[in-house]
């Protein structure tokens, strides 16, 4: 749980993402003491890593989205490395599945 809160975080610390999402109906959450982390999906892969799929909204106007999912991959591994746990992280799969309204916009 601590490497799917870690990758959420990174990713929404990251310019040009708006949010996670959690998909209709909500599938692509991970629970953590009671807490949903929407967007973010840990799953046990080989040899004690964990594959992480995060589901993300860019923000508006939206970047270049493979541009944005190569910061967010680096942001990642980035937080990973420095809470030590850069051993644990598997695969990553990145996907934008919506993007925020701009301000004003109805």
């Amino acid at each position: 749980m601590r490497l799917a809160r870690l990758a959420l975080e990174a990713a929404l610390a990251t310019d040009g993402v708006a949010g996670g999402d959690p998909g209709r109906p909500t599938r692509w959450q991970t629970e953590d003491r009671g807490e949903m982390l929407p967007g973010v999906v840990a799953t046990a892969g080989a040899g004690n890593r964990f594959d992480i799929d995060l589901h993300l909204v860019a923000s508006w106007p939206p970047p270049p989205l493979h541009e944005l999912a190569r910061a967010v991959r680096s942001a990642v591994i980035d937080a990973a490395a420095a809470a030590r746990l850069g051993g644990a992280l598997g695969a990553q799969a990145i996907s934008f599945g919506d993007v925020s309204e701009p301000r004003g916009w109805r």
